[in-house]
């Protein structure tokens, strides 16, 4: 529902949406991973767009599945099928 009443928002503006919702971020329009290594000093945040085959590999990581898991992977394909 969250991810329903976001991307209808999203239809008459822009719409910036941080999750680790898995449910949430498969209805988004353009999808972004966002990443924060605090091994340096001051710590260094990377941006990186997605699309296609990075899009489902990164559902099917909020979603728990590593590189292998063929059922979390075929989910994350699912949810952006059912988006």
């Amino acid at each position: 529902m969250v991810g329903e009443r976001l991307r209808g928002l999203g239809e008459g503006r822009q719409v910036l949406c941080i999750t680790h919702l898995p449910q949430v971020a498969s209805l988004a329009a353009t999808h972004f991973r966002l990443e924060k290594d605090l091994g340096t000093d001051p710590a260094i945040a990377t941006v990186e767009r997605l699309d296609g085959d990075g899009v489902v590999e990164e559902i099917r990581r909020m979603l728990g599945g590593e590189s292998s898991d063929e059922a979390a992977t075929r989910h994350a394909r699912e949810l952006l099928a059912a988006a």
